[in-house]
């Protein structure tokens, strides 16, 4: 294989075992710069098994970008690439425009009624971190409301004919403890936050900051509330932390508004950071952008959030989800439950104060979800006796 040309680290060439994830890798980055043109040269001369490297950016959720940056190196690829992959970006940019129109009528219906909603991720990151609302895909659109106006907007989304994901019985514990409440109409899906984070991560930001440094954007043609960029770029931080960075386009996301975000404004990352006890977690997903998503040119690794050889076995850890995209259906052997429970301890490993830990694992072990049975009690001995369970086989078996 032809030499990668130099500016990369070490790590990042050896994360992706294959050159189809490296490529794919190389080509989600929006403006594709002369260093990611060059490397994604590099791993075409080097033959690429074009069906895998189109799968692959499906499971990642980049095809836009992707074949938008493909098309870009046409007279490297073979003809009948080229027509695939135009094929694809088109198809690909359709789907996030129609979800964006989607998202922005159910906005524009809740604020009918007086109903204020900031939009966060999907179109809103479109727009703000990739300058094109069609370029970022998404699937759900997640909306904060104020905590005031949530019965609201449960019942006007159940007025529009959305069906509630949660039992009626669970409703008022999953707002006592910051869980968003989802519902779903057609295969579209919305979740309602009157928080951004559950209280069991112990990050709490507060409401009423969010909501007075909130920021328009013009969105299909409409003016729509959605985070300022610092609160996003720690949020989306955090988000992707929760669930252990699973999603390769949540590291994209992150390489894509760091690279936006001014000097100032990266210093108000670090000072919202440590307000909050989070370096560690902006440290994770800056090194997951720089060493995943190539965003070496960043500088993000002298970002002042700490020691990057505190996180580097959680970066690897989160790049297992996409190799394993490649080619294997997700494992039917772990139990939801199970998989709470290893993104509850990722979450753990990011988090810098033994104290916060401590909270968040006390938290866990008295808020019941859907999945524990019984009534409240009941439920609370029975997720703590899981969790237990499931930590004293994580410690014993390997």
């Amino acid at each position: 294989m032809k030499d990668l040309p130099v500016g990369f680290s070490a790590l990042s060439a050896s994360l992706f075992v294959t050159g189809e994830c490296d490529l794919v890798a190389t080509l989600s980055r929006q403006p594709l710069t002369p260093l990611l043109r060059d490397r994604a040269l590099a791993r075409i001369e080097s033959g690429v098994d074009w069906d895998r490297a189109f799968n692959l950016a499906k499971h990642w959720e980049v095809e836009p970008v992707f074949f938008s940056n493909l098309l870009r190196l046409d007279s490297k690829i073979p003809k009948e690439i080229v027509g695939r992959a135009a094929q694809s970006e088109m198809q690909a940019r359709a789907r996030a425009t129609a979800a964006t129109l989607w998202a922005v009528d159910v906005v524009r219906q809740m604020e009918g009624v007086g109903i204020p909603c900031i939009m966060l991720k999907g179109p809103a990151l479109g727009v703000i971190a990739y300058d094109d609302l069609s370029f970022r895909t998404f699937a759900d659109a997640d909306l904060l409301v104020t905590k005031d106006d949530l019965i609201r907007a449960r019942d006007h989304l159940q007025g529009l004919g959305f069906e509630p994901l949660f039992d009626s019985g669970d409703e008022e514990i999953l707002v006592r403890n910051g869980h968003a409440l989802e519902f779903a109409n057609s295969g579209r899906k919305v979740e309602l936050h009157w928080t951004l984070l559950s209280h069991h991560l112990a990050l709490d930001l507060p409401a009423d900051d969010l909501w007075n440094s909130a920021t328009s954007i013009e969105i299909a043609g409409r003016e729509l509330r959605t985070l300022d960029r610092v609160s996003l770029f720690l949020f989306l931080c955090a988000h992707g932390a929760k669930h252990e960075w699973e999603r390769f386009r949540w590291v994209c996301d992150i390489a894509q508004l760091a690279e936006r975000l001014t000097d100032v404004e990266m210093a108000r990352v670090g000072a919202l950071a440590r307000q909050h006890n989070a370096r560690r977690i902006v440290l994770l997903a800056t090194e997951m952008a720089r060493l995943i998503a190539y965003a070496d040119t960043l500088g993000l690794g002298q970002s002042g959030f700490g020691d990057a050889s505190r996180v580097t076995s959680l970066v690897k850890r989160a790049a297992y989800h996409y190799e394993s995209l490649a080619d294997l259906p997700p494992s039917p052997g772990q139990s939801d439950f199970g998989s709470r429970f290893a993104a509850l301890t990722y979450w753990m490993g990011a988090r810098e104060r033994l104290r916060d830990r401590l909270l968040v694992l006390s938290r866990a072990f008295l808020a019941p979800v859907n999945s524990d049975q019984g009534n409240l009690p009941v439920r609370i001995l029975f997720r703590s006796a899981r969790l237990m369970l499931l930590a004293f086989r994580r410690l014993t078996i390997r």
